[in-house]
């Protein structure tokens, strides 16, 4: 029984390090997306600069969006209910936190949204 119970408890650290792992490799590929949008400048950014970091914003809401819509098929009314009012707070929060980056039109403006975004895709999954 208790070696049962320690390769269980082995298993569920095994597969958090794991989704941890990803996770960091998720966040990695949407900083070097930004990184390639704006080539490491910090300040003012160009109108192709700009359209860039719109695409990757985009792209990242549109998986965030889909991970939201998988959970939301297969949990119960109830828990349907609650993660609708959890993503609904998630998004004012995120919201106002990137806010703090006075210019809507900022590379690091932008660089907060997205890395929200895929954090939250990230919590999502999890909870799948």
């Amino acid at each position: 029984m208790m070696r049962s119970r320690l390769l269980t408890t082995s298993m569920v650290i095994a597969g958090l390090l794991v989704q941890q792992a990803l996770a960091a490799q998720s966040c990695d590929d949407a900083l070097m997306a930004i990184n390639t949008c704006v080539g490491g400048e910090v300040g003012e950014i160009t109108p192709d600069q700009l359209a860039c970091l719109r695409s990757v914003a985009s792209d990242a809401e549109r998986e965030m969006s889909a991970a939201y819509q998988q959970l939301l098929q297969i949990t119960t009314a109830s828990a349907r209910r609650n993660l609708a009012s959890a993503q609904k707070l998630w998004a004012q929060s995120t919201q106002a936190n990137c806010k703090f980056f006075n210019n809507s039109e900022s590379a690091t403006r932008y660089e907060c949204l997205i890395s929200a975004m895929v954090e939250r895709k990230q919590t999502l999954e999890a909870r799948d």
